[in-house]
């Protein structure tokens, strides 16, 4: 057992030479668009790292780049431990430069290789890790061309791996197809709420190796009691408050998730990540930013007692 809060050993990327801290961050900006804002979260950033969280996932969208440039204030030194996801999409860079004649394939090698250039430019001193690739949009090219740009880049040392986001099980990709190091690593949604990966994941894992990046282990924000906990300012404006309905519609299913914290031994939040990580397959839980008097507890997930059999499969056993 490690010091009380402390994440112990990484885990291995299948077909690369990354690994990934059991417990990732996700780098969420705050609404506030202010110095002293990101200070603050490049300061958290600092302490994560200090408690074993090596693993930090930029997200996708107008915000990444600022995610980006908060991961380089807060290690502004080369650091070969840390692991940053960055995540880009066939939906937003698959349309091509058609006025230019270049081939739709090639317009995508292009606008991607772009786009990595440009986190590298913000990332400052870090680099890419592994490239999340979201396949699912507007016309993009056949799978196994994309999957051959993707492999280039790794090639190339332009990333260190690449990772296919999965949503349902139709998109998890079975053993040997397609024959790429991508199809070893997977991201998409895992919780005790949000079950649906966990048959056809087993299935996939069984067959050969695997690394699963598991996004919203903790429920959006409802095992770990966030959801309330979102300042005012975070919100969107004119956001009506939920009603009773949609109340119990959503916590219902976190009440009866109550016998996992019976003794305090501990939280829900633990739980839900300890529950993620019992699979072996799971290369890191990617948890929004913490707050920071709730960094120590999210990072000593370690050091809280692991589910039983019995447990996880009361869990299993309860309606998603």
């Amino acid at each position: 057992m490690g010091e009380l809060g402390v994440i112990e050993s990484n885990r291995p990327v299948p077909g690369t030479r990354l690994r990934a801290s059991p417990i990732g961050v996700r780098v969420v900006p705050s609404a506030q668009r202010n110095p002293e804002s990101d200070s603050g979260a490049a300061r958290l950033l600092v302490r994560a790292r200090a408690l074993g969280i090596t693993t930090f996932d930029v997200g996708r969208g107008p915000e990444a780049a600022r995610a980006e440039r908060i991961l380089a204030t807060a290690f502004p030194e080369p650091d070969r431990s840390l692991l940053i996801l960055v995540r880009r999409a066939a939906a937003d860079l698959a349309d091509g430069d058609v006025g230019s004649g270049q081939r739709p394939a090639a317009s995508l090698d292009a606008r991607l290789r772009r786009s990595l250039d440009e986190s590298g430019s913000r990332l400052g001193s870090l680099s890419v890790g592994l490239l999340v690739w979201d396949g699912g949009g507007r016309s993009p090219p056949e799978p196994d061309v994309t999957r051959s740009l993707l492999d280039a880049l790794v090639d190339d040392g332009r990333v260190g791996g690449w990772a296919e986001q999965v949503r349902d099980a139709r998109s998890v990709p079975s053993e040997g197809a397609p024959p790429s190091p991508g199809s070893n690593v997977l991201s998409g949604p895992l919780s005790m709420l949000d079950r649906g990966l966990l048959p056809p994941l087993e299935t996939r894992a069984a067959a050969g190796p695997l690394a699963f990046f598991a996004e919203d282990p903790l429920g959006a924000g409802r095992l770990d009691g966030s959801r309330f906990d979102r300042p005012l300012v975070d919100r969107g404006p004119g956001t009506p408050p939920a009603s009773l309905t949609e109340l119990h519609r959503e916590f219902d299913p976190v009440l009866r998730l109550g016998f996992l914290t019976a003794g305090r031994r501990r939280t829900l939040a633990q739980a839900a990540l300890q529950f993620v990580l019992r699979w072996p397959w799971v290369a890191s839980a990617l948890v929004p930013m913490p707050p920071a008097d709730r960094l120590a507890e999210i990072a000593g997930v370690a050091s809280s007692p692991p589910l039983s059999d019995d447990e996880v499969e009361r869990v299993l056993a309860l309606e998603p």
